[in-house]
């Protein structure tokens, strides 16, 4: 007997998009499955950026398919189940690390208990005295840590 393997987080097939005629996604096909960690590396201009607002679908493209937990990307709906956190994240300052935790939940629909986030800061190597403080007073590695934290205590199926 097989199973059927669950679908994937995110299939993207034949992406193209060029620039200036350009092309700078030439036919990329990419499957990360639930529970997989996916590293986009390259030199400037290999399309990196590219994909990722294809992904969003920031842009329109010039051909291809992406699937978000099995929903076009196009679809609103497929980004219920993604949450992009930017590399140049900049949350408002007045906020403590706890209350920007307990924001972003609730953003997206979701509450989070004191205790899981000090538990996640922990993780993250975040002290969680840190959360009673200003986030205008974080470092940028310490605010780094505080949005992947938020990011993660969503759990939503794919992160960016």
């Amino acid at each position: 007997m097989t199973t059927a393997s669950p679908s994937p987080a995110l299939s993207i097939r034949n992406v193209q998009q060029s620039y200036d005629k350009r092309p700078v996604l030439d036919g990329i096909d990419l499957t990360v499955q639930a529970g997989e960690s996916l590293a986009l590396v390259g030199i400037n201009g290999a399309g990196k950026t590219t994909l990722i607002k294809g992904i969003l679908n920031f842009i329109a493209l010039d051909a291809g398919d992406i699937q978000i937990c099995n929903t076009p990307h196009t679809n609103d709906s497929s980004r219920r189940a993604l949450l992009y956190l930017p590399e140049r994240f900049t949350p408002a300052p007045f906020f403590t690390g706890l209350a920007y935790i307990l924001h972003t939940a609730h953003l997206y629909g979701t509450s989070v208990s004191r205790e899981k986030a000090e538990e996640m800061c922990r993780g993250l190597d975040l002290e969680p005295e840190a959360l009673t403080s200003s986030v205008g007073s974080y470092s940028k590695g310490m605010t780094q840590k505080l949005g992947l934290a938020a990011a993660l205590l969503v759990e939503r199926h794919l992160l960016l």
